[in-house]
C-alpha cells in the first residue's frame, strides 16, 4: 500500500514507483510537490543510534557501506559520503538521516521518508532500511520523489516477490546468478527460487552421491539437436553457493531451494542406473501389462517431459530422500527458511499402458503400496486407497522430512495437488494441510482446479501463472505476445496482472481472482524455464528478461501501480537509469559521533594565543599558526569525533614543537647535500640517509613532506673524505608508513642548539 502523509492527512500519491530501464525507479509525480532536496556539499550519511541499531552490527554497517558505494557508483553523489554514527540531535543540516527502530510500528519491509532540511529515513526492520534507502538512491537520481516539506509512506502488498530460475536444464555461472540478485533487488524483489534439480540435469554438487551433478543433453525435450553437450559436465559446487548466498544476503534475497521430486529426475534416475545398475524409474502396471513412463527407461524413452522415480520402490525412494536431507541441512546452514519440493508432471504427455484409462489409474504397484501402508497404518478405509494416495504419502513425507530441519515454509506445485477428476482418489490419505502451492497452471494435466480448490481448504498459494509469469527460453516475449504465455510481455503485466490476480491473460473471469492483500496469497514469482536449454544464450536470457523482471517487481510491490500511472508513463521512465549499480566504489569507514572533551584543545590555542610569534623563525610559526586555525574552524563544526579533537590537539603540539627562535639561526652550519643508500624501501622497514654537513653540525633533523617530524633511529658521524675540508657523512636510519615517492627535508644542529639557515632534501620510493 502506497500513500503520502501531507499536513491535511494521507492522500494516495500518482505514483511512487516507476521502472526505468534496466532498473526500477520509485518516483512520485505530483503538481503539489514542492522543490526537490537535493545533495549538498556537506551531506553525510547519518546512523541513528537506538535499541534496535548498533554500529557493532556487521551486516548493518555492510548494508549502509553498500547503500554509500551505490550513491557514488550511480552518479547520485559526486563521492562517496561520510557516515557518522550517533544521536539523532548530532545530525547535520543537509543530512540523509537513518533510523533503524521497532518501536516505530512501521509496516515489515516498510519505511517513511521525511523531506525537510534533511531527508530521514525510517524503517522497523532492516528490510524496511534497505528499501527506503533505495527509495532515496533513486529519487536523487531521476530528481523527483523528494519534495521538500512531504512525507512519503510505502510497503509491499505481496510479502514474497521473487525470480526463479532453472538452473537444472541449463548452466548459469555463480556471477551470472549473482549479477541477477543485484538486480531483481533494484526491484524490490526478495527471493530467488534455485531449480537445481531437472530432467536433463542436476546442477549442484553431492557430496552424497559425488558423481551425480551434471547434465546429459540427450534428455533434452528435443533430443540432442537441442542440448548443450558444451556445458553437461558444468555445476553449481557448494563452495560457489555459499558465495552466492552472501551476496543475496547483502541485496536482502533469499535463496529458496527447488528440489523436484518423484518426477523431473530422468536425468538423476538415467544417473543411478550407470552408477549402481538399477533402475529406480516409475513404469505403468495396469491389468497385467507394463509401459513405459516416459524418463524412466531405456533412453530411446527418455525424451519430451521426464517423469522420474517410482515412490513404491524403497530404494527409489531413499535416494530422493537422502537428496532432500543433504540439501536441507546445507541450506539451512546458509540461513534459507523456505524450500520448494516439486511435485508436478508426474506421468508425462505420451502413451500409458491403454488409453481408456486415466494414467493415475495405471498404477497398479502405486496402489499397492497406498493400500498397504494405509492397512498398516491402522486406517479403517485402507482398501479405498488408490495410487493417488500413494503419492500423498510420498508428498507428506518429504514435507516432514524437510520440515525437521527447521524450514518454515514448504512448497509444492498446484498440478498435480488435490487432484481428484481422473485419480479415483477418495481421500484416504490427505496432503498436509501445511504445505504450500505455487499456483502455476489452472488446466494442466487435465486438472481444473482454480486457485478457490487450495484457499478454500485453507491452504497458503503463491502465483506463479503461467500466462504471465514464465519466460521459456526459444518463445516469443514481444509486445504482442503469442503462444502458450501470451501474457507474459512487459505491458501485459504491468496492465492486467498482480499476484492476486489468476485468471490467464484475455481470461475476463474475475471470479478466478482473489483480493489484492489476501493473507493467504503469501507471494508470487517470475520464472524462467530452460526447456530448449541452447535456444538462449545467458546473457540472452538475461536481455530478454529484465524489462519483463521490471514489470513484475513492480506489479508484487504495488498491485494497482497502473491506477495511478499508466504504462505509457511507466515505460517512459525507462531511459532515466541504467542497470543496478555495479563496480562499486570503497565506501566510507563508519565515524562515531559521542560526547567530546575539548579541553586539551581549547587550552592549546588558548597557549598559542600568547606566544609572541616575532620570536620565531616564520616558517615554523606559520606552521603552528596553520594548526590553530585548523582547531578554530574544528571547533566551529556543527559536529566533531573525539578522534578529530585528539588529532587536531596533536597536531598543534607537534608544531609548537617544531617552534625555533630566530637567534638559534646560524650561518655557520653549511649543510651540503643528502640522499639515500637505495631508491626505494619497503613501508614500515628502515631506509638509511646519508647527509653531507659542515663539520660542527652534531646534530640533524628530518621533516616530512606533510610537515611532521621523522623519528630518527640512529646517528653516526664519519669523514666525509672528499676535497670539502670540514665536511663529515651522517648516517641515519627510519621507517616510513604511507607509499609512494616521498621527500624529507633536512636540517642541521650544532652543539648550542643553533639550527643551519639552509636545508637539503632527498626523495625515496616507498612501496
Amino acid at each position: 500500500m502506497r500513500t503520502r502523509v501531507m499536513k491535511t492527512g494521507f492522500k494516495k500519491i500518482v505514483a511512487l514507483f516507476v521502472t526505468v530501464s534496466m532498473c526500477i525507479i520509485y518516483t512520485p509525480f505530483d503538481a503539489e510537490a514542492a522543490s526537490e532536496w537535493k545533495v549538498n556539499t556537506d551531506t553525510e550519511i547519518f546512523w541513528v543510534n537506538t535499541q534496535d541499531s548498533s554500529k557493532d552490527n556487521a551486516e548493518l554497517v555492510e548494508q549502509i557501506q553498500l547503500f554509500d558505494s551505490e550513491l557514488k557508483a550511480c552518479g547520485a553523489t559526486d563521492t562517496v559520503l561520510s557516515i557518522v554514527y550517533g544521536e539523532q540531535v548530532d545530525a547535520g543540516q543537509n543530512d540523509i538521516v537513518l533510523i533503524l527502530d521497532s518501536a516505530l510500528g512501521l509496516p515489515e519491509e516498510g519505511y517513511k521518508i521525511e523531506v525537510g532540511d534533511q531527508v530521514i529515513v525510517s524503517a522497523s526492520d532492516t528490510d524496511g532500511l534497505f528499501y527506503g534507502c533505495r527509495y532515496v538512491e533513486q529519487a536523487i537520481l531521476t530528481g523527483s520523489g523528494l519534495a521538500v516539506g512531504q512525507t512519503y509512506m510505502d510497503s509491499p502488498d505481496c510479502p514474497e516477490r521473487a525470480f526463479l530460475l532453472d538452473c537444472g536444464r541449463k548452466y548459469y555461472s555463480p556471477e551470472w546468478i549473482m549479477d541477477m540478485i543485484r538486480e531483481m533487488s533494484w526491484s524490490n524483489m526478495n527471493a530467488i527460487y534455485l531449480h537445481f534439480s531437472e530432467e536433463m540435469g542436476f546442477r549442484l554438487e553431492s557430496k552424497t552421491y559425488p558423481w551425480l551433478a551434471g547434465a546429459d543433453n540427450t534428455l533434452c525435450v528435443n533430443g540432442s539437436a537441442n542440448g548443450v553437450a558444451a556445458d553437461n559436465g558444468k555445476y553449481i559446487t557448494q563452495d560457489e553457493m555459499r558465495q552466492i548466498a552472501e551476496v543475496a544476503k547483502l541485496y536482502h534475497v533469499e535463496i529458496i531451494p527447488s528440489l523436484d521430486s518423484p518426477g523431473h529426475l530422468n536425468y538423476a534416475v538415467k544417473k543411478y542406473n550407470e552408477q549402481y545398475g538399477t533402475d529406480i524409474g516409475n513404469y505403468f502396471h495396469y491389468d497385467g501389462k507394463t509401459s513405459i513412463v516416459q524418463g524412466s527407461g531405456p533412453e530411446t524413452a527418455q525424451k519430451s517431459y521426464s517423469r522420474g522415480i517410482d515412490i513404491s520402490n524403497e530404494e527409489a525412494v531413499t535416494f530422493a530422500q537422502n537428496l532432500y536431507k543433504e540439501y536441507a541441512a546445507f541450506f539451512r546452514e546458509l540461513g534459507c527458511t523456505k524450500f520448494d519440493i516439486g511435485g508436478d508432471e508426474l506421468l508425462g504427455w505420451g502413451s500409458a499402458v491403454t488409453s481408456s484409462v486415466s494414467k493415475w489409474n495405471q498404477l497398479d504397484h502405486w496402489k499397492t503400496y497406498a493400500q498397504n501402508r494405509a492397512e498398516s497404518e491402522g486406517l479403517s478405509n485402507y482398501a479405498k486407497a488408490v495410487a493417488y494416495d500413494g503419492f500423498m504419502y510420498y508428498m507428506n513425507d518429504i514435507y516432514e522430512l524437510v520440515s525437521s530441519y527447521g524450514y518454515t515454509s514448504v512448497r509444492m506445485w498446484n498440478d498435480d495437488a488435490l487432484r481428484t477428476s481422473d485419480t479415483g482418489y477418495q481421500s484416504v490419505v490427505e496432503l498436509n494441510e501445511n504445505i504450500e502451492i505455487q499456483y502455476w497452471t489452472p488446466s494442466a494435466n487435465n486438472s481444473k482446479n482454480n486457485i478457490w480448490t487450495y484457499l478454500n481448504k485453507g491452504y497458503k498459494a503463491y502465483n506463479f501463472l503461467n500466462s504471465y509469469n514464465y519466460y521459456v527460453l526459444g518463445n516469443s516475449h514481444t509486445d504482442s505476445g503469442s503462444g502458450s504465455y501470451e501474457g507474459c510481455t512487459s505491458q501485459r503485466i504491468y496492465e492486467n496482472w498482480n499476484p492476486y490476480v489468476f485468471a490467464p491473460y484475455g481470461d475476463t473471469n474475475t471470479g478466478k481472482n482473489v483480493s489484492v492483500g489476501n493473507a493467504n496469497i503469501k507471494g508470487s514469482a517470475f520464472c524462467v524455464w530452460c526447456d530448449n536449454p541452447s535456444a538462449e544464450t545467458a546473457e540472452q536470457v538475461k536481455s530478454g528478461v529484465l524489462p519483463l523482471l521490471r514489470s513484475n517487481g513492480k506489479k508484487a510491490w504495488d498491485a494497482d501501480a497502473n491506477s495511478t500511472l499508466s504504462y505509457t508513463e511507466f515505460s517512459a521512465q525507462l531511459d532515466l537509469l541504467g542497470n543496478v549499480p555495479t563496480d562499486l566504489p570503497l565506501s566510507s569507514d563508519i565515524k562515531e559521533v559521542c560526547k567530546v572533551d575539548t579541553s586539551n584543545l581549547e587550552a592549546a590555542i588558548a597557549e598559542y594565543e600568547v606566544t609572541d610569534g616575532s620570536l620565531y623563525t616564520e616558517e615554523t610559526f606559520r606552521a603552528y599558526e596553520n594548526a590553530v586555525l585548523a582547531a578554530k574552524e574544528l571547533l566551529a563544526k556543527e559536529r566533531i569525533t573525539q578522534e578529530e579533537i585528539d588529532a587536531s590537539y596533536a597536531a598543534i603540539a607537534n608544531k609548537k614543537g617544531q617552534l625555533l627562535l630566530i637567534e638559534k639561526i646560524s650561518d655557520e652550519i653549511i649543510m651540503y647535500d643528502a640522499y639515500f643508500k637505495t631508491s626505494k624501501m619497503t613501508r614500515g622497514k628502515t631506509a638509511t640517509l646519508y647527509v653531507l654537513t659542515s663539520a660542527n653540525a652534531e646534530l640533524i633533523e628530518i621533516y616530512d613532506d606533510f610537515g611532521n617530524k621523522v623519528n630518527i633511529n640512529g646517528l653516526k658521524k664519519k669523514d666525509a673524505g672528499s676535497s670539502i675540508e670540514d665536511s663529515v657523512y651522517t648516517c641515519v636510519t627510519f621507517s616510513e608508513d604511507n607509499r609512494g615517492t616521498r621527500t624529507y627535508t633536512i636540517y642541521a644542529y650544532d652543539a648550542e642548539g643553533n639550527r643551519s639557515a639552509g636545508s637539503v632534501q632527498a626523495s625515496i620510493i616507498v612501496r
